[in-house]
């Protein structure tokens, strides 16, 4: 249990958060991880052929639209939250998450009904990845709708990131959003050093569980769908993307779905969209140009 702090400026809540750490290149260094760190190989299908896909957009998720996957630091200093998901689905996991400032507050989940957060205890090494975490004005824990306490969100999963090959996590591929989310730093250099974590539309995403990237669970409707919850997309990699007409953000984009791909971890409500993870405050950046990838895109079961 914390203590509430009513009414904290918020320049103090910033100035608890500290600076942020060193960009982590390689988040997860254990073996199996490599699928984030490599392009798919083997067997594939050329997406611009379905005509189901000819009308999708690529875009970012970022905080302003309220579906981000935000990242936050703590060295573990200001004490522990504990959280459990039984409140949703009768999980009995029970996670004690280092505050990520003084008296349990300064939480800053996504804003929509995911409410997705990162937590990275860059002392421990280890992160915590929330769905449906709720929080009040000063970003304090509080009670989500039809929730039984206060700390009892949809879900928590945690793992140490030496040891983790992207999972557990929340999405619905039970791969962490941090194995992928495209950080402000990033995107800020023009390098994206990893695959993408892509969500695609519910009109998409079929029943059937893909295995490109560690997927263990799907919430796919569509029984014909083209595209699956665990599958890897690539733009094809003979695209000359520096020849392109497109802006620095859309390329660098370009470029890590080339270079290592992009991963189905997720699904959205929206009619004809493919969109990527991002910890970026919002809005968007200017992403002309990048319909180009969803013209070249490679999938691969």
């Amino acid at each position: 249990m914390v203590v509430r702090v009513r009414g904290v400026a918020a320049a103090l809540l910033v100035a608890c958060l500290g600076a942020l750490p060193a960009l982590f290149r390689v988040r997860f260094t254990a073996r199996t991880a490599r699928w984030l760190y490599s392009a798919p190989r083997g067997a594939h299908t050329d997406l611009s052929r379905d005509p189901r896909l000819r009308a999708v957009t690529l875009g970012l998720n970022t905080h302003a639209g309220g579906y981000d996957y935000p990242v936050q630091y703590t060295r573990g200093q200001w004490g522990t939250t504990t959280f459990d998901d039984y409140g949703f689905w009768q999980r009995r996991d029970r996670i004690a998450v280092p505050n990520v400032a003084p008296a349990g507050c300064g939480w800053h989940p996504a804003t929509g009904t995911d409410g997705h957060l990162i937590v990275i205890d860059t002392h421990a090494r280890r992160y915590y990845d929330f769905w449906r975490l709720c929080v009040d004005s000063a970003g304090c824990a509080t009670r989500c709708r039809g929730n039984p306490s206060a700390f009892s969100i949809g879900e928590i999963k945690s793992g140490w990131l030496a040891r983790s090959n992207g999972t557990p996590g929340t999405t619905a591929a039970q791969i962490s959003g941090l194995a992928g989310v495209i950080l402000p730093e990033e995107l800020a250099s023009g390098e994206i050093h990893h695959a993408l974590a892509l969500v695609a539309s519910w009109r998409l995403i079929n029943a059937e569980i893909c295995h490109a990237a560690p997927a263990t669970h799907t919430d796919g409707q569509s029984q014909d769908g083209p595209l699956c919850e665990g599958a890897k997309l690539r733009m094809d990699p003979g695209v000359n993307i520096e020849a392109l007409t497109a802006t620095p953000a859309a390329k660098a984009v370009m470029r890590a779905l080339q270079r290592y791909g992009g991963a189905i971890v997720d699904q959205s409500g929206c009619e004809a969209c493919l969109q990527a993870y991002t910890a970026l405050p919002g809005p968007p950046p200017d992403l002309t140009g990048i319909e180009a990838a969803t013209r070249h895109l490679w999938l691969y079961k």
